[in-house]
């Protein structure tokens, strides 16, 4: 099959993948975008899942103040060399993330990191839904446990949609940056403060 310059830049465009793995992931999918994006998405994956292993030994801190001086947010970042630390799509991607908790506010970096009491009591608030008495016995559980997995995620960082490009997870945007850079990198904790609240 013929994969075409224009293909290739429109993958590119959409994805970030180097030019070569975009014309290799466009070949493996026969020409078509979403199979090329799918396939560049796991690759990036079982990169990242290799780099895991590795220590985290650099970062930085990024900050951001809102113009009228009444919310700002600090996040660490780390990874393993202060090279990465240093390079600009890690930098930019900080940039990215304190504007995002600026603007859309969680409490919590992930799902594995909300307090069990914080999960209870949301479970809690799912069965208290008065839609749930019309429902099936048999089904309460389910519905239940699968609008709870929805708040949780609403709830934390790695999984709220990236703020430049909704159809993706912020742990997405981090996985790729990582694949990008060729080292793991993590995003450690963030504070977000409001003097409105």
């Amino acid at each position: 099959m013929h994969i075409t310059a224009q293909q290739v830049k429109q993958l590119r465009n959409l994805t970030g993948a180097r030019i070569m793995e975009c014309k290799r992931a466009l070949i493996e999918s026969q020409g078509e975008i979403d199979g090329a994006i799918a396939r560049l998405r796991q690759k990036d994956l079982t990169r990242t899942e290799k780099l895991d292993k590795n220590e985290l030994k650099e970062g930085f801190i990024e900050s951001y103040v809102h113009l009228d001086k009444r919310i700002g947010v600090l996040l660490e970042i780390n990874c393993q060399t202060d090279f990465v630390a240093r390079c600009q799509p890690l930098r930019e991607l900080a940039k990215n993330l304190v504007l995002q908790i600026a603007a859309f506010p969680v409490q919590y970096l992930s799902v594995e990191g909300i307090p069990p009491e914080v999960v209870e009591q949301q479970r809690g608030i799912e069965r208290g839904r008065l839609d749930l008495a019309q429902k099936p016995e048999s089904l309460r559980q389910q519905i239940v446990e699968g609008r709870l997995a929805k708040r949780l995620q609403e709830l934390t960082l790695l999984e709220q949609s990236y703020l430049h490009d909704p159809k993706i997870a912020v742990k997405e945007v981090l996985a790729r940056t990582s694949a990008a850079v060729g080292e793991k990198i993590q995003l450690k904790r963030f504070a977000r403060f409001d003097l409105s609240q």
